[in-house]
């Protein structure tokens, strides 16, 4: 009985230390095809850069069945890091082509991390140069080096992004309130 006790409230606390979240850029403050230096904000993450929100418009672009996404061309830089400057892992995310005029050349999307330990890690993803009309981006996911980020960059090459998914952590206090009333919790089991 006290073990089953202690590994719930383990797990309890385990499971509540991290909090996944995915941008899905579905309503970004610019109209659809409109080019925006400065910055964009949603799920607690912060865009910054030169860029484009594109959309379910024609055949021209990507198609992934959501209501939008970034579009960036040459020469277009992104950097995204926490509204309130907390680490954060990424996951995975979606990439496709810029639009059917970049078709048939793979290209290369390099992501680079800078954690809260200094360390630069850096990941590629390789998109197939197809589109079919129907599903065009790619989940690409991120290895575990991509933890604890204080931000991260995107080189500048023709691309679009949607479905960022990434993962904080809950606050150390938070974190250690929830450890505080757990053990508290056990001593009371423990002394019936």
């Amino acid at each position: 009985m006290k073990k089953s006790i202690v590994i719930l409230a383990l797990l309890s606390i385990v499971s509540t230390v991290a909090q996944a979240e995915v941008v899905g850029f579905d309503s970004p403050p610019i109209p659809w095809g409109s080019r925006m230096t400065g910055s964009y904000e949603e799920n607690g993450m912060l865009f910054s850069g030169w860029y484009a929100y594109a959309g379910d418009m024609d055949s021209l672009w990507p198609e992934n069945g959501s209501e939008g996404y970034l579009s960036f061309a040459t020469g277009s830089s992104l950097r995204v890091e926490s509204v309130n400057g907390d680490a954060f892992s990424l996951n995975s995310v979606d990439l496709a082509e810029y639009s059917r005029v970049s078709l048939g050349n793979q290209k290369e999307i390099i992501f680079q991390g800078f954690r809260t330990d200094g360390a630069v890690v850096t990941e590629s993803f390789t998109i197939d140069g197809e589109m079919d009309g129907i599903n065009d981006f790619e989940t690409f996911y991120f290895s575990e080096d991509f933890s604890n980020l204080e931000f991260f960059k995107v080189n500048t090459t023709t691309y679009s992004m949607d479905n960022l998914n990434f993962t904080t952590a809950v606050p150390v206090p938070g974190a250690l309130w929830l450890l505080g009333s757990s053990l508290i919790g056990l001593v009371g089991v423990a002394r019936r």
